[in-house]
């Protein structure tokens, strides 16, 4: 990943990260199988592919709790989780760890520490903002088998044309600017499309847009809010934001609950070879 606070940031958030953050639509591991379909011997599900004779191999970079490698392990994938920050990965093995197809290194998007063309599909959840575009397409180039592709997936509570998805995220989005300075800095990286297509230069993109719906109690919002890099971790910022927000959510709330539907984006393709 880009930097090394981009790693340290979520020491004291993996708690809430791992609790209350999304998961992902199970429509994500469909389009992860699909990628995979071209490698040679891949064991694909309702696939064409007469005498597959392996399941397929997944390094999920930036794999964090394991939000994302939960549903391809659900799927019959074998999945290596890349995560540099250390909380990370200890949570993921507690939820995870037991899956006979899942294993674990300490790595980044630049540097995963894998070998050369060891993987069918290279997927990425909630991370891709993060990486270091250039060098992680070298990597991510190096360590596919040849007719792999990279999916990059992420939940967005702004849709394409810039609206928030739900009245009440719309409201939280306008109190997020207004009180979290690096909030807009963050959020451009975020949901640009401009580096995601400089990543599958020369390569095609397929852009799949799944809804996730989500609705959503105080306390379950609540550690979203601070499982947000860009929250602060207490003192008067955290307060005024937290306070608005229930506020917010008060308003908005029908028996206990508000509507904080996401769109699930999906993107899938060929990284060029860079020699």
């Amino acid at each position: 990943m880009s930097d090394l606070d981009s790693v340290r940031r979520f020491d004291d958030r993996v708690d809430d990260y791992d609790r209350h953050r999304p998961g992902y639509p199970a429509k994500v591991a469909e389009i992860v199988t699909r990628a995979g379909a071209a490698v040679e011997g891949v064991s694909v599900p309702h696939a064409d592919t007469p005498g597959a004779r392996r399941p397929l191999v997944v390094a999920d970079v930036g794999c964090g709790t394991g939000k994302l490698a939960e549903i391809l392990l659900t799927a019959g994938m074998r999945v290596i989780g890349v995560e540099p920050n250390t909380s990370m990965r200890a949570s993921a093995a507690h939820v995870l760890g037991d899956a006979p197809l899942f294993a674990q290194v300490a790595g980044t998007a630049e540097r995963t520490g894998l070998s050369d063309a060891c993987v069918d599909v290279v997927t990425a959840g909630q991370a891709f903002h993060w990486f270091d575009v250039e060098a992680a397409r070298r990597e991510f180039a190096r360590i596919l088998r040849p007719g792999g592709r990279v999916v990059l997936v992420w939940n967005s509570r702004t849709r394409r044309d810039g609206h928030a998805c739900t009245p009440f995220l719309r409201e939280y989005e306008a109190l997020l600017c207004r009180h979290v300075d690096e909030y807009a800095r963050l959020s451009s990286r975020s949901h640009g499309l401009e580096n995601v297509e400089r990543f599958f230069a020369r390569g095609e993109l397929e852009p799949v847009c799944l809804e996730n719906p989500q609705h959503l109690d105080w306390d379950t919002f609540a550690g979203r809010v601070r499982s947000s890099s860009y929250v602060p971790r207490g003192g008067p910022v955290f307060d005024a934001l937290l306070r608005d927000v229930r506020q917010s959510f008060r308003m908005y709330a029908v028996d206990g609950r508000v509507d904080a539907s996401l769109q699930t984006w999906v993107f899938a393709g060929h990284v060029a070879r860079i020699d």
